[in-house]
């Protein structure tokens, strides 16, 4: 076997049991290395302190062997992370689709609703609650 080989293969049995790499510390490793670059052009060392205990986290999370309550913070750190992508992807459909529709959002229960441009002044009811305005599209 060579160095290399048994390297890895020590390694492998060192993190056997512990959490390893998941997107909350491979962001949290990238938001780290940031900060210190900023700390870099910026020069204080506040940020680089900081981007060097996001850093500490990072490998504690990697190193941790209590694995459920990694992946629960794992899954909130997921959760919030496809809301924020959510509200950027709607909006950028909404900006691409300008052209054909406009965009409102209903007094009473607040339901986005989408109706077609250049249609004049129309009424629009909303599915959800059933509320009658009227709109210029």
């Amino acid at each position: 076997m060579g160095f290399f080989s048994q390297l890895r293969y020590r390694l492998q049995q060192w993190m056997y049991g512990r959490n390893g790499v998941d997107l909350l510390s491979r962001d949290l490793n990238i938001l780290a290395f940031i900060l210190m670059f900023l700390d870099i052009l910026l020069r204080t060392h506040i940020i680089y302190w900081v981007g060097f205990a996001v850093l500490v986290l990072a490998f504690f999370r990697v190193l941790s062997r209590n694995i459920p309550k990694r992946t629960a913070e794992n899954i909130k750190y997921l959760s919030f992370r496809n809301r924020i992508k959510g509200w950027f992807t709607t909006k950028r459909q909404q900006f691409a689709n300008r052209k054909y529709y406009r965009y409102f959002i209903c007094k009473t229960c607040r339901q986005k609703l989408r109706v077609p441009r250049g249609k004049g002044k129309i009424e629009i009811s909303c599915p959800k609650c059933g509320n009658h305005f009227i709109k210029v599209t």
